[in-house]
């Protein structure tokens, strides 16, 4: 199908991915599945996913159309980008790639969440309760892990964009800031969680920016301004 599309509807079809990715990520991660998450108490969490089942199906089932997409979005950057700049547009790809692949893995420790959630323990709940946080842990830290690569990613195809003419040079900067600022942050929470934890969502709001901004450009202008 890509190969009998034109560089300008290619265009505009990642921006349409590009609002897609982000309205699934958004709905999926912080007004689904964040209100149903108990980081102290494993069994009011457990009692909260298998009371709230469908919500939490819901929400693995926005993250694997949002994990879909990324492979789709990051295969047209790269076509119309690597005229461009071939080594930024690959080191896009394939650091967007690698956060697909990490992301699949978060959303099976959120199944396996959903599976304890249903489980009755024949004599203590305290096993399932620390599973529980352990998925939870396992789940939040692949997420992290998987932000590192969008970043790498993000701010490679944002270097070729800021080289190409798709965009406006002080979206493709925001772009490259938003890569930047999310690699060094992902790092800090790796490091030093606490100093994470206080900056809040300050950290995504570049990110969020730019690709509702670049989604926005790319779905009204294309190829062509």
């Amino acid at each position: 199908m890509a190969g009998q599309l034109s560089s300008h509807s290619l265009a505009r079809l990642a921006g349409g991915l590009f609002l897609a990715i982000m309205v699934t990520a958004v709905l999926a991660e912080f007004f689904i599945r964040a209100g149903l998450l108990d980081y102290t108490d494993g069994a009011a969490m457990r009692a909260s996913l298998a009371a709230h089942e469908a919500q939490f199906r819901l929400s693995i089932t926005l993250d694997l159309l949002c994990f879909v997409m990324i492979p789709a979005i990051s295969m047209i950057l790269f076509r119309l980008l690597h005229p461009v700049n071939g080594l930024a547009a690959s080191f896009g790809l394939a650091f967007r790639m690698g956060e697909a692949i990490t992301m699949v893995c978060v959303a099976v420790f959120s199944v396996g969440l959903l599976t304890i959630s249903g489980m009755t323990p024949a004599a203590s709940a305290d096993g399932l309760d620390e599973m529980a946080f352990l998925l939870l842990r396992l789940h939040n830290g692949g997420y992290h892990f998987g932000l590192i690569f969008w970043s790498l990613g993000t701010m490679f195809f944002a270097l070729a964009l800021f080289q190409s003419l798709l965009v406006p040079k002080a979206l493709s900067a925001l772009g490259v800031f938003a890569g930047v600022s999310g690699l060094v942050a992902h790092f800090v929470w790796l490091n030093a969680p606490e100093v994470f934890g206080s900056v809040g969502g300050l950290v995504y709001l570049p990110a969020f920016l730019f690709e509702v901004g670049l989604g926005l450009w790319l779905l009204v202008f294309g190829a062509g301004r």
